[in-house]
């Protein structure tokens, strides 16, 4: 998949989440209490944080990657699954 530079997943870290039988701790209210986004994909639960990459920047309005061209090798590979996901009911 072609990066089109839109930034979404420099702005955000996101983290696979395993919730087994349930919630019976209530993590998934505690993690939207202090800033996170559960998001769901099928079973799969995913922690959608606020924590900005340190290199993305917004000139004249423009998302940009300041080291594009030498980002490192995750970032490469990063397959952008915010499209895929819903927010659980």
């Amino acid at each position: 998949m072609q990066c089109n530079r839109c930034g979404k997943c420099c702005k955000h870290a996101y983290f696979d989440l395993h919730i087994i039988d349930g919630d019976p701790q209530g993590l998934l209210p505690w993690l939207t209490y202090h800033g996170c986004e559960v998001l769901k994909s099928g079973k799969k639960f995913m922690l959608k944080t606020l924590i900005p990459c340190v290199n993305w920047e917004i000139k004249d309005g423009i998302g940009n990657c300041n080291i594009y061209e030498n980002r490192p090798q995750m970032c490469k590979d990063h397959w952008c699954k915010e499209a895929e996901c819903i927010k659980p009911t």
